[in-house]
């Protein structure tokens, strides 16, 4: 049996065997949906939210937010737009945006539709979008949002496939972000945008100026320092970590042998199971 089907076979088992280990008192928590029901109406902090897109709770964390708007601010209500738009529910990030009242998140409002349309690699909206905020703002962002469009920008051309601008824009927004100490979050979105430069450069044997085993040495490097931002930042996302360690393993299984290979994506269900 060739090595792929033979590890396939091995994850199938390791995923049926985790369907049987959910939390006892997470199952009851699911199940219960008076207790759910309890928690989105008895709102007292976003910490209930967090929770529920921990677990991939959607439903229950957008009907959380929408129910108790009165006590969010727009900064909070356009934090969670992206954060639901990054796991991909675009309807409903899309649908917390109207919340937002102040002319003060114009941009933010801007950003956000970059973004969803960048998830989605719309690349014909995203380039006409980006245009028109460059436009529309450029002299007007503050550091970080400057920041922030420039690392768009940076995934706009990385859709292009093209990674050595991209690649240019991303070393560029992380120079300036490691001057800004306590903004984490951009730096692991950095790192992490540099890493899938060079892993696709690897991946897809993109002709590129540098040989390929640079280019796996740099992603592996820029994988390295995401996490150790995560592992940094006040509040573990399990998702962010699961993600970077699910993307690190594709990088490296053809030097990794079966029984690590297994053990790695064990690593990766442990976070993820409830």
């Amino acid at each position: 049996m060739p090595k792929y089907n033979s590890v396939l076979l091995v994850l199938s088992l390791l995923l049926l065997s985790c369907k049987k280990e959910s939390k006892p008192e997470l199952q009851r928590f699911s199940s219960d949906s008076s207790i759910l029901k309890r928690i989105v109406m008895d709102f007292k902090n976003t910490r209930s939210v967090d929770v529920f897109l921990d677990y991939g709770l959607f439903n229950l964390a957008y009907a959380a937010l929408v129910q108790n708007q009165c006590y969010l601010n727009d900064s909070i209500k356009m934090s969670y737009a992206f954060q639901l738009a990054e796991y991909g529910e675009f309807d409903k990030a899309t649908a917390l945006v109207p919340l937002v009242k102040s002319k003060d998140f114009d941009f933010e409002k801007d950003n956000f539709q970059l973004f969803c349309e960048l998830k989605k690699q719309d690349t014909i909206s995203a380039d006409a979008t980006f245009q028109t905020i460059h436009q529309k703002y450029r002299s007007k962002l503050n550091q970080r949002d400057a920041l922030e469009l420039m690392l768009q920008e940076a995934y706009l051309e990385h859709n292009k496939k093209n990674y050595a601008r991209s690649i240019y824009l991303n070393e560029s927004a992380l120079v300036k972000i490691n001057a800004l100490s306590s903004n984490t979050a951009l730096l692991a979105k950095a790192y992490r945008r540099l890493g899938n430069n060079y892993n696709d450069i690897v991946r897809d044997r993109i002709e590129f100026h540098l040989p390929k085993s640079i280019c796996y040495q740099k992603s592996l490097t820029y994988y390295t320092n995401e996490l150790r931002v995560l592992n940094l930042a006040k509040r573990t996302n399990k998702n962010k970590l699961a993600l970077n360690k699910l993307t690190t393993v594709m990088l490296t299984r053809m030097n990794l042998p079966d029984s690590i290979f297994i053990k790695e994506y064990q690593q990766i269900l442990d976070l993820l199971v409830v």
